[in-house]
Order: structure tokens, then sequence, then C-alpha cells
């Protein structure tokens, strides 16, 4: 069973997508120093795990799936 994941805002085509295309979706948020949250997602890479956050995501969701954006 696979442990529960908070929502935090992804829209769900994204999410659908990325739990299609890697079967899990790891988020996370990070606080700056300001207190301002930013909502992020943990994709593999050859580095290993990668965070994108929103602005970064969007740009890959329309890269992954030929839309412009």
């Amino acid at each position: 069973m696979n442990p529960p994941q908070p929502n935090m805002g992804l829209p769900e085509r994204t999410r659908s997508f990325l739990q299609s295309h890697f079967g899990f979706v790891l988020e996370d948020i990070v606080t700056d120093l300001n207190g301002k949250e930013n909502v992020g997602v943990l994709l593999p890479s050859k580095e290993g795990l990668t965070r994108l956050d929103s602005e970064e995501l969007e740009r890959y969701m329309s890269f992954m799936t030929g839309e412009k954006g």
C-alpha cells in the first residue's frame, strides 16, 4: 500500500499525467526566507530526484504532451 500523498494544489491533468508516466507523484512545499510557500514536484532524473517548481513543471508538461505554452 502506498503512503498517502498530500494534495498541494496540482491541477488534476498534471497529477494524472505524472502518475501515469512515473507511477507516483512526490510533492513538496518549500518555504523561502520571507515565509512564502512554493509547491514543487520531485521527478526522477539522471541526477536523482530533481525538484521542479510550478513554472518549471508547466513547461515540462507542455514539452511532454506536445502542447504549446
